[in-house]
């Protein structure tokens, strides 16, 4: 091996490590966060439940409010990349539409308790639209249009408007939140998707 391809292959050993230290920094914050909210998810706590030095932690990031918005970000950036899997995972029909559905229910129960978590008050149901969401839905009502497609490519549904149902059918998600909140229990994700789904189809299902 040459002296530049050494040089090159530690260069990405090291940017492969700082990704995954940095991985473990926001999966620990989010931790915390949920054990204690944001008052006492000091960066102490935050760096000894992951298992780094306080400066460590700092070195990536610069203070808990750099670090609280990286947690947002990663949480819809995970959101996103599930959604995608779902996509391509060879499901077909209504197995593909529930995978969808389950997705988008239990990033929004994330997203709630981490709103929750933060202290931040939510705009809307499913914890409303931060700033992250609204830079990322685009691709995610996207990436629900080529799923729905799918489906109808296996006769499950119609759609005249494939980017309209996908925003329709993000939005039945959001509004099962309402609808818990409104009958006064709790809804686990899976008696949210059962909904979603049951709904949907009756209004968009093939005749």
């Amino acid at each position: 091996m040459t002296s530049q391809s050494l040089l090159q292959a530690r260069k990405a050993h090291t940017v492969k490590t700082k990704i995954s230290k940095k991985q473990v920094i926001l999966e620990a914050a989010r931790r915390v966060l949920a054990q204690s909210g944001s008052a006492d998810a000091t960066m102490d706590r935050i760096a000894a439940e992951a298992g780094v030095a306080k400066g460590t932690l700092f070195l990536y990031y610069p203070s808990k409010n750099a670090l609280f918005t990286a947690v947002r970000s990663g949480l819809m950036k995970t959101f996103v990349s599930g959604l995608e899997s779902v996509r391509d995972s060879g499901l077909h029909g209504e197995a593909l539409l529930r995978a969808a559905v389950k997705s988008v229910v239990e990033h929004l129960d994330r997203k709630t308790g981490l709103m929750d978590a933060l202290g931040e008050k939510r705009a809307g149901p499913g914890g409303g639209c931060t700033k992250q969401h609204r830079e990322k839905l685009p691709v995610v009502l996207s990436t629900l249009k080529e799923i729905l497609e799918k489906c109808a490519v296996d006769g499950l549904v119609t759609l005249e408007d494939p980017l309209y149902m996908a925003s329709a059918l993000f939005g039945l998600c959001r509004g099962s939140f309402a609808y818990a909140r409104g009958a006064g229990r709790a809804l686990s994700s899976c008696e949210k998707t059962d909904r979603v789904v049951r709904i949907y189809l009756h209004g968009v299902r093939r005749k």
